[in-house]
């Protein structure tokens, strides 16, 4: 069964009292870091987050995982570093 990598999107449906259910964005690694109220906003912003680093997008309602999107995460792939001037060299704004 797949699995999430370290820097994937996971979202997590969680319960609340009084607010019912919402959902939980963060990186499989680490503490979720936004929240959405609906399954439909939760997706969106993962996809969008994913696709953005470059990584896949999951979801989570405890121990099985279902892949939303794979996008540019596992593609074989080797990803440039985060920063500033390779983020401009992807844009096209330096050489």
């Amino acid at each position: 069964m797949a699995q999430p990598d370290t820097g994937d999107i996971v979202i997590r449906q969680e319960r609340g009292d009084p607010a019912g259910i919402y959902y939980l964005l963060g990186t499989a690694a680490s503490p979720e870091c936004v929240i959405a109220h609906t399954l439909q906003e939760a997706v969106s912003q993962a996809l969008t987050i994913a696709k953005r680093h470059g990584v896949r997008a999951w979801l989570t309602t405890g121990n099985d995982f279902v892949l939303l999107g794979a996008l540019g995460g596992n593609t074989g792939r080797a990803r440039m570093p985060k920063t500033k001037s390779n983020a401009l060299r992807r844009k096209g704004e330096i050489a």
